[in-house]
């Protein structure tokens, strides 16, 4: 059951962070060109703090304790760690070009994170549903 959970957590977790990518990316090119410029609900900053809170909020509860107490490998906390600082850096508003990409690639990181993690998770020798070939 434990690994059902932690399954879901990194999906959710890969599903916000890969949402909030091609939001990141995807959204500014529509705007800009497309006859949706009028729907600015589409870059509401609360929107972007609601799917940021999310993703912080799972990537904790997936990465940290399957980190803590399944395979102690270091590469999601990494990565996630390393998106997460993009999107900061990206929230300083330098230039809206860096914006997107910090943004997009943070995001991106992010979500690898999750996918790493359950892979890690799932061939960690500890792991009890872990098949045996």
């Amino acid at each position: 059951m434990k690994n059902f959970f932690s399954l879901h957590l990194d999906l959710f977790g890969f599903s916000a962070s890969a949402l909030c990518a091609v939001h990141c990316g995807v959204i500014p090119i529509l705007l800009t060109v497309s006859t949706w410029s009028g729907l600015q609900v589409l870059s509401n900053p609360s929107i972007e703090v609601m799917v940021l809170c999310a993703s912080t909020v799972l990537a904790l509860l997936s990465i940290v304790p399957a980190y803590l107490k399944v395979h102690r490998r270091p590469g999601a906390i990494v990565l996630v760690s390393i998106g997460f600082i993009l999107i900061g850096l990206s929230r300083l508003n330098v230039m809206e070009v860096w914006e997107i990409f910090l943004t997009s690639v943070g995001a991106t990181l992010v979500a690898s994170a999750h996918i790493l993690n359950w892979r890690l998770g799932k061939n960690c020798p500890s792991n009890p549903s872990r098949k045996i070939a």
